[in-house]
């Protein structure tokens, strides 16, 4: 709580601002919560199924390097870029 001349200034920013009850704001924090979880779920389903094309493609391929990093997942794929950046540099 905000005592001294400064009390009605933040109370009028506050009802400017559209504060609410700490009730009302828990109500918008679950709505949010409900609204992000849709999509990280569709994007996680996303990358899973890539990762799973991407086996496929490398069992059916015969080169043993790419077939390696492949099934070393996703942070096989990072760590073998930042592998060749280390080696070669950027260029």
């Amino acid at each position: 709580m905000v005592d001294g001349p400064f009390a009605l200034t933040v109370a009028r920013c506050a009802a400017a601002l559209g504060a609410r009850s700490y009730h009302a704001s828990m109500s918008d924090a679950r709505w949010a919560a409900r609204m992000a979880v849709l999509p990280w779920l569709v994007g996680r389903i996303v990358v899973l199924g890539a990762l799973a094309v991407a086996h496929e493609i490398a069992n059916r391929a015969h080169d043993s390097a790419m077939v390696v990093r492949v099934h070393q997942g996703l942070l096989g794929w990072d760590a073998s870029w930042y592998e060749a950046i280390a080696r070669g540099g950027y260029g």
